[in-house]
């Protein structure tokens, strides 16, 4: 075989063995995940300057938690999720 065909070739399979990569890899990322137990919606913080200088900052969190299922197939109860309101 030419020199010429022997690049034509290999560059053949490697593009078609990328494709098949790309799509499995596609494939396990959508059919892979099923979300996830605890997600953020929104995360707003509202920042004020006081008349002295200080700021006085307001947080709003809008977090989702949904239903989890134990071993057993009973309802999981949500713990806390390490979030605390500042002293």
């Amino acid at each position: 075989m030419p020199m010429s065909k022997r690049i034509v070739r290999a560059l053949g399979l490697s593009l078609v063995g990328a494709l098949i990569l790309a799509a499995l890899c596609a494939g396990a990322l959508i059919l892979g995940t099923d979300g996830a137990d605890l997600s953020y919606r929104t995360l707003d913080y509202d920042v004020t300057a006081t008349a002295d200088g200080d700021l006085k900052v307001t947080e709003h969190i809008d977090i989702k938690l949904r239903k989890r299922k134990d071993d057993d197939g009973k309802t999981k109860p949500w713990r806390s999720a390490g979030i605390f309101p500042p002293l």
